[in-house]
């Protein structure tokens, strides 16, 4: 048990270190707005994810920030995607579900 004790305050210095990752409210998060895609125009909203301007929303159930610099994306239906390389104008977005990528540009945001 003193063992535990003693791992404790190492873990708890560890965890303040971590760099952060990025922002952690959503609407921070620099993908949001509208992106042609090729295929579609996909629109991102800090509580949901519209594939299409023509689609309700799907609401978000997870943003994941990972140690590579990409967000991944669950939502409410289980799809899950990332969003990669993105920039003010420019993003790289994937489907975990079909394996599909897109380059997309920003068109609103």
């Amino acid at each position: 048990m003193p063992r535990c004790v003693a791992l404790l305050p190492l873990a708890a210095l560890l965890a303040a270190c971590a760099p952060a990752l990025g922002p952690t409210d959503p609407a921070d998060f620099a993908f949001m707005g509208s992106w042609d895609c090729g295929v579609t125009v996909m629109t991102f909203l800090p509580d949901g994810y519209m594939p299409s301007n023509e689609d309700e929303p799907i609401a978000v159930t997870e943003f994941l920030r990972t140690s590579s610099g990409a967000t991944q994306i669950t939502l409410a239906n289980g799809n899950r995607m990332s969003l990669q390389n993105v920039t003010d104008q420019s993003m790289t977005w994937f489907s975990h579900q079909s394996g599909d990528s897109f380059d997309c540009t920003r068109v609103a945001g």
